[in-house]
């Protein structure tokens, strides 16, 4: 595990995404547990860019942001409150578990559930 690892766990969980960009393998596989999986860098990237719209107009506060680190994995518990001008806050939990193989991000799982406000 690298510090460069575990600052581009970090960006993807701030859904800072276009900083993870070049450090997908071109295989990587994105399960975002009960929803959905994508296959690809190419279509984590699609989802990223929807979800980083939509953010665009949101403002996004973390009460919550632990990272943890291991020999070739990165986990990251979250707590955050969107707020956006059409719809009602909203507070999710995250737990996104990051795996590295030679300096790339080759799987993400990722855990959420919406939290009473």
């Amino acid at each position: 595990m690298t510090q460069v690892d575990a600052e581009v766990a970090e960006a993807f969980s701030r859904h800072e995404f276009h900083r993870t960009y070049a450090h997908l393998a071109p295989t990587v596989r994105w399960d975002v547990v009960g929803d959905r999986t994508h296959e690809g860098s190419a279509a984590v990237r699609e989802t990223c860019e929807a979800s980083a719209a939509w953010l665009a107009d949101a403002r996004t506060t973390f009460t919550k942001f632990d990272v943890l680190t291991g020999p070739d994995f990165v986990v990251v518990d979250s707590t955050a409150e969107y707020v956006t001008a059409d719809e009602p806050p909203s507070v999710v939990a995250s737990c996104d578990i990051y795996r590295f193989a030679e300096n790339q991000l080759v799987a993400i799982t990722s855990y959420t559930v919406e939290l009473p406000s």
